[in-house]
């Protein structure tokens, strides 16, 4: 499915998605590598809140970054976050992105889901109860892989 023509590329995209940030930050890697794009892989902390009770607490998450020199310049940033004491939203973030790289970027994306279960916006019931069922990072996950092309309103077919 083609993105909506009135939408322009974000600069900077970051959406939660239903993987562990080890899990996509190995695919990513194996995928750049089978593409032949040149990057260097670094590790950082992100920060981010997590609500207890009525107090939010700031917590630190592990990055995994990956810095894309050629055939373009983007940045890819996975991680995982903790917002309940039970549950975790990994987190999926590019920046850089413009028209130009957009497909590159999009078929990256494509070959990463091939190789997972279920798209990355498809959150399984015992995840979004360990987290809520209300919680907004669902909605805001759908959302987010929907600006980027994705029909997000049906589930994918298992493969027979």
């Amino acid at each position: 499915m083609k993105r909506k023509e009135k939408q322009p590329v974000p600069e900077t995209w970051n959406a939660p998605m239903s993987f562990p940030a080890t899990t996509v930050a190995r695919l990513l890697r194996e995928e750049m590598d089978n593409l032949g794009w040149e990057y260097e892989r670094e590790s950082d902390q992100k920060i981010y809140t997590r609500v207890m009770v009525i107090m939010p607490l700031m917590k630190g998450a592990h990055v995994y970054r990956y810095r894309v020199h050629s055939p373009f310049e983007i940045t890819i940033e996975t991680y995982d976050t903790r917002p309940t004491h039970s549950g975790y939203v990994p987190r999926i973030g590019i920046k850089g992105l413009n028209e130009e790289n957009f497909p590159h970027v999009k078929k990256l994306l494509d070959e990463v889901m091939k190789r997972l279960p279920r798209p990355m916006w498809e959150f399984t019931l015992q995840h979004k109860l360990m987290n809520g069922l209300l919680s907004p990072e669902f909605r805001e996950a759908k959302v987010m892989w929907a600006a980027l092309g994705y029909d997000t309103r049906k589930k994918r077919k298992k493969d027979v």
